[in-house]
């Protein structure tokens, strides 16, 4: 099983369980706590998950407790990729002026048109493989462009 976690306005997938807790209406996506996937895959049942841009969204406390959930959930040799900004890299841009007010706002704090598009947390690539290397994962990239980050490992 592939699943793809998303946060209000992403598109799902073909060929992965969609999870959104904040679709209500989206074909193909069901709606459902994404820091909780008991009721949606059994544990080492998913070769893949994929949650892009969504981590940003989840405070602080919740983010490595729902990391080692979706370790769980990953079966030997599936893998997880986990995206979001880069808080370190958010800072250098904001200080060499690269960026402009608005964008920082956005950036930092969500778009805010609707209830779940508040940011509540930040990490850096480095903090999120370290997390997923406390979790028994193996890392596999750990890419930043920008301010944008991925870091992808698997479950040996």
């Amino acid at each position: 099983m592939r699943i793809n976690l998303m946060w209000g306005n992403g598109s799902p997938l073909s060929g992965y369980t969609n999870v959104d807790p904040h679709s209500y209406d989206k074909e193909g996506v069901i709606n459902s706590d994404i820091t909780d996937l008991n009721d949606i895959v059994g544990d080492s049942e998913a070769t893949e998950i994929l949650v892009a841009d969504v981590i940003d969204y989840l405070p602080k406390e919740i983010v490595a407790k729902a990391i080692g959930h979706w370790v769980t959930k990953l079966r030997h040799k599936g893998r997880i990729v986990i995206g979001g900004h880069d808080i370190y890299e958010i800072t250098k841009i904001v200080s060499q002026q690269g960026i402009s007010a608005e964008e920082i706002s956005s950036v930092i704090h969500g778009e805010q048109n609707n209830p779940w598009e508040f940011k509540a947390s930040h990490t850096t690539a480095t903090d999120l493989a370290k997390t997923l290397e406390e979790h028994g994962l193996k890392i596999l990239k750990k890419r930043v462009s920008g301010f944008k980050m991925i870091v992808e490992a698997v479950r040996p």
